[in-house]
């Protein structure tokens, strides 16, 4: 997860290359994630919460992880 949050940031401030570089290795260590999967896991409703979870949603759409 580590990797995959690194490479949600990175695609948030443009740094193209290396986010490619952290989202093959996240997902070589989970191949099996998804955007919906990880939103499915959300473990809370809280609107602050909800927030920081959007932005992390939209880097890694950003960084090419698959939707579904």
């Amino acid at each position: 997860m580590t990797h995959i949050y690194l490479a949600a940031a990175l695609a948030r401030v443009g740094r193209i290359d290396e986010v490619r570089i952290a989202a093959n290795v996240g997902m070589s260590s989970d191949p099996s994630f998804t955007i919906r999967r990880y939103q499915d896991g959300a473990p809370s409703d809280n609107p602050i919460f909800v927030g920081g979870r959007e932005r992390v949603y939209e880097g890694v759409r950003r960084a090419g992880i698959p939707e579904a």
